[in-house]
This record gives C-alpha cells, sequence and structure tokens, in this order.
C-alpha cells in the first residue's frame, strides 16, 4: 500500500541481547485515497528475557541480566503519499515500557520517536532526504543517566550508470546534532561522502 510495516520499537543499543517479541495484541485503522495512505493504531506487544545492565555504571553497561516479563505499550501513526516519481513518508510513535518483574526503567526507550522523509525517482537519477527524531531516553535502569533528544538528517543521491555501476553521494548528520545510541558513545560529526556502487 506504499507504506512501510508497522513495527514496535525496539531498543537500538547493541550490546544489549534483543527480546523475543510476542504480539499480544494491537489495533489499526487504515485510509487511503488517492496518492495517500494513513495509519493510526495502538500495540501492546508482550515480551520476554529482557535483558538489563547490572549495574548504572558506564563500565558495565553491556553486563545483561536477565528480566522476565516485560511489555511495551504505545501509540502510532504513519502517512506516505506518491505521485509520479516524487513520494513522500511520515511516522510517529509514543512508546511506553513497563517492567511488573522489576523495580526499575526500561532503558533506551524513547518518549517518543518520528521519521520524515520525500524521496525523487526518474530514470537513473535518485535522490531522498529523511529527517529521524528521538525524544528523551534513559540508558539506566535507575534513571541516572538520561540521553537527551536528538535529530539527525540524512541526504542520499544517485546516479546508475547502466546495470554495473552507480555513482552516489551520501550524508548523515546533516544538522550536526549530538546523535547518541549510548552513553559516551556519541554519533560522529556530520559526514558527506562520494562513492561507486560495482555490480557483477
Amino acid at each position: 500500500d506504499g507504506a512501510e510495516a508497522l513495527q514496535p520499537w525496539h531498543v537500538p543499543d547493541p550490546s544489549l541481547k534483543p527480546a523475543h517479541l510476542a504480539l499480544d495484541g494491537a489495533v489499526d485503522l487504515a485510509w487511503a485515497s488517492g496518492p495517500w495512505r494513513l495509519r493510526l493504531g495502538a500495540y501492546r506487544p508482550q515480551g520476554e528475557d529482557w535483558f538489563l545492565p547490572q549495574s548504572n555504571s558506564l563500565s558495565v553497561l553491556a553486563v545483561d541480566k536477565a528480566v522476565r516479563g516485560w511489555r511495551l505499550l504505545g501509540l502510532r501513526a504513519q502517512q506516505a503519499w506518491q505521485q509520479g516519481d516524487w513520494s513522500q513518508t511520515a511516522s510517529f510513535k509514543v512508546p511506553r515500557a513497563e517492567l511488573p518483574d522489576l523495580p526499575r526503567m526500561a532503558t533506551y526507550v524513547p518518549n517518543w520517536a518520528g521519521t520524515l522523509g520525500a524521496a525523487y525517482r526518474h530514470g537513473p537519477w535518485q535522490a531522498s532526504l529523511k529527517l529521524e527524531l528521538l525524544g528523551a531516553r534513559q540508558a539506566a535502569p535507575d534513571g541516572s543517566l538520561p540521553l537527551d533528544p536528538s535529530a539527525d538528517l540524512s541526504a542520499f543521491g544517485s546516479y546508475d550508470f547502466g546495470p554495473a555501476w552507480t555513482l552516489f553521494v551520501e550524508g548523515r548528520n546533516l544538522a550536526s546534532q549530538t546523535v547518541q545510541a549510548a552513553p559516551a558513545y556519541p554519533d560522529a560529526a556530520p559526514y558527506v561522502g562520494l562513492g561507486v556502487e560495482l555490480r557483477f
């Protein structure tokens, strides 16, 4: 239907083991008219074997401790539009994590998250622009290591020189924000690169 598949929000920290998700309940309302698509919904996935750090110290954030039974409640909205060579997407989520078996906070779950993107494709030309927004998060179970909201602006452009190779240019963090996935590990400064993709 031209829109991305809606998925529950996942914790982005690679040092934590992934949870096993089982969809406990979700309700979505979908609307489509011409080039427009819209979805509104609520979701409640149930998780098991969630892993949290044993300590609040930065030096042991990668040490895991099993936690049985957690829930992620949330509201979500997604919009998509496509007309000819142009397309546009937007999404917004408001997740809320619960740990009923442990009096601690769920880590790396943002207060809200959103994306806004636009793309153009015509013949060999392709270009896209995407803005990713994250609300405040907690990196420690006791709430002592907050991560500020962040914005990540990225851009991509390419030209296909036949079926064998493509010339492309890409940029990340163009808004020069401190995009932080974990404490003491902010993303690099704004980056712009030029490259060639070869296909054999």
